[in-house]
């Protein structure tokens, strides 16, 4: 049975994005060609957008409870998946834009910097999300001192942590929680819904041997076995860290406070 956050959260997503050195193609014909082969493997996919940055989207009907999503900006092509079936379900949109972008975007191992995958986690919060965040993850943490002040509450608390996983340091996973409650409205203190989001971030930066090995042989794409290698580490981290110790008691004390 494949792996689903599904009960942990109200929304999840595992998403892949691709930076690079160069800037990608913008071309009308190379852009239309390369959505037009997603969309084929993909017939949902039909929304297509060209924003007046440059950015290009390509989506499927968002107003459902599950759906995909590409963009590319001049250098950075990323994909999604939310709420999928499992996240061996949204892989699948993943290799497939990794194996079309090198013939239909002329992308060389020269110019990949990093590959990431990130799991992401909604969870809808209507309170104060930065006192909520300060009691589910701080506790009786030295940084909550002020909070024994008379008149103080949470003001502001966006925790973000990076780590090396990897000896040769290329490997990094990245935790950001982000509130957005905005300051209370009138005098009642009530705050408007919102979603607190948990993101778990597993980056590899490409280099020496990495880049070497890529598209070196023929057939499946080499960077499968990188984007399932990166998935699995970002899997496993969800499951005994970031599910059971940030999302599961950020959720709690909603339903406590609510």
């Amino acid at each position: 049975m494949g792996t689903s956050y599904a009960s942990f959260c109200d929304d999840w997503y595992i998403n892949l994005r691709l930076g690079t050195q160069m800037p990608l193609p913008q071309e009308r014909e190379t852009v239309l060609h390369f959505c037009q082969r997603i969309k084929k493997e993909f017939p949902g996919m039909t929304r297509f957008r060209r924003s007046d940055a440059g950015e290009i989207n390509l989506e499927e009907d968002r107003t459902g409870e599950s759906h995909r999503w590409l963009s590319f900006e001049p250098k950075r092509l990323a994909c999604g998946h939310v709420n999928p079936t499992d996240v061996e379900s949204a892989l699948k949109l993943h290799y497939t834009v990794m194996d079309l972008a090198p013939s239909f975007l002329g992308l060389t191992t020269l110019e990949i910097e990093h590959i990431d995958i990130v799991l992401g986690f909604d969870l809808t919060c209507q309170q104060n999300h930065d006192e909520v965040l300060a009691e589910s993850l701080l506790g009786d943490s030295p940084l909550l001192s002020f909070a024994t002040e008379a008149d103080t509450s949470v003001l502001e608390l966006c925790p973000a942590i990076t780590f090396t996983v990897s000896p040769d340091r290329l490997t990094q996973a990245r935790i950001d929680v982000v509130p957005r409650s905005p300051q209370p409205m009138g005098r009642g203190g009530e705050f408007p819904e919102d979603t607190i989001s948990v993101y778990l971030a597993v980056r590899r930066y490409i280099h020496g041997n990495d880049a070497n090995a890529m598209f070196a042989g023929k057939g499946e794409s080499s960077l499968q076995p990188l984007i399932t290698e990166l998935s699995e580490r970002c899997n496993h981290l969800a499951a005994r860290h970031v599910v059971p110790k940030i999302v599961q008691p950020i959720a709690s004390t909603i339903a406590r406070r609510s």
